[in-house]
C-alpha cells in the first residue's frame, strides 16, 4: 500500500522548462469523485494506461493505489464517463530536494 504526499508550489516564469527531461501527453477521465475517494483512468502517449484510486487527503498525505491496465480497457472505461476526458501535458524534470544540496529527485508538472 502506498501513500502520496502532495506538495504544490507556485512556479513563476519559464526557467523550470530548461530542466525538463521528458514531456508526455495524458488523456484522463474520472470514473468517480466523491468526498472520500476518486477513481481515475489515465492513458499516456507512450501507450501505457493506469487505473488510480486516491483517498481524500488527510493531513499532507493520502492513500494512492495505482494499477497498470490494458489501453483497450482504459478506452472502454473512459467511454463510460458522461463528462469528456481531459487532455493534459506532464513535464518531468529533476529538482533539487533542498537549497544547497546536490541530490536531485524526480518531479512532474502537470498542466
Amino acid at each position: 500500500m502506498s501513500f502520496e504526499i502532495e506538495r504544490k508550489f507556485l512556479v513563476r516564469g519559464n526557467d523550470w522548462e530548461r530542466l525538463a527531461t521528458r514531456r508526455m501527453s495524458l488523456r484522463q477521465a474520472y470514473l468517480a469523485c466523491n468526498g472520500k475517494a476518486s477513481i481515475r483512468i489515465r492513458i499516456k502517449d507512450d501507450g501505457a494506461a493506469t487505473l488510480t484510486v486516491k483517498s481524500r487527503p488527510a493531513d499532507l498525505r493520502r492513500l494512492e493505489l495505482e494499477y497498470d491496465i490494458p489501453v483497450l480497457e482504459a478506452e472502454a472505461l473512459i467511454k463510460l464517463v458522461k463528462a469528456p476526458s481531459s487532455r493534459r501535458c506532464a513535464t518531468s524534470f529533476l529538482a533539487a530536494t533542498s537549497p544547497g544540496k546536490s541530490m536531485c529527485s524526480p518531479a512532474t508538472i502537470t498542466a
